[in-house]
């Protein structure tokens, strides 16, 4: 059964890459690389757990096919197989619940996540606490995206539910980064260049 959810998952996930590819015109390493995959390397890769080994031919006709290091197709691929192909239905309710039987005050959460749009956004990435801060990526590249802990346990599984209920949860990249363009996160051009 797991299987067949993984190789579902994959599917919806490269159709949602190929909307994103065909609306945005900004250039995005994952989105070219899920955009370029066949159906046959879809089947292998939903039914296999990549493998740099086996996998080799995918990564080369891929790299050659973008023109791009095989290296950068390795570490896009491996990425977006490991954390984009789970499935985080059932933590996501059980964090949103959390936050609902928590009754903690949205203006607390939101000043302790920094979360305050369009300028600074907080969200979950699969299941990690993450932000965006377009003031701080106009400061130098790499300094507007950032991922962080709240050490309290409680606390944080009621921040990550508050994250959840308001819609700011995405399970993949491509739903990141197609949130990110359609809510017109402020910069969200240089946020795909990280992906």
């Amino acid at each position: 059964m797991e299987g067949t959810a993984r190789l579902q998952r994959l599917f919806t996930l490269v159709a949602e890459a190929k909307v994103l590819v065909s609306k945005a015109q900004v250039h995005c390493m994952i989105l070219s690389v899920l955009d370029a995959l066949t159906d046959n390397e879809l089947q292998e890769l939903g039914t296999r757990h990549l493998n740099r080994d086996r996998h080799r031919g995918i990564l080369d006709r891929l790299s050659q096919t973008l023109a791009i290091d095989s290296g950068a197709v390795w570490q896009v691929l491996s990425q977006s197989m490991a954390w984009d192909l789970e499935d985080y239905a059932s933590t996501y309710t059980r964090l949103k619940s959390a936050y609902e039987d928590a009754g903690s005050p949205e203006a607390d959460i939101r000043a302790e996540l920094h979360h305050h749009p369009p300028d600074s956004l907080a969200f979950l990435h699969h299941a990690a606490l993450s932000s965006w801060r377009a003031a701080d990526e106009a400061r130098g590249a790499g300094l507007g995206l950032g991922r962080w802990i709240i050490e309290e346990r409680d606390r944080s599984t009621i921040c990550m539910g508050y994250l959840v209920a308001m819609g700011m949860a995405f399970p993949t990249t491509v739903t990141l980064l197609g949130a990110s363009m359609e809510q017109k996160w402020r910069n969200w051009q240089a946020l795909w260049h990280y992906s």
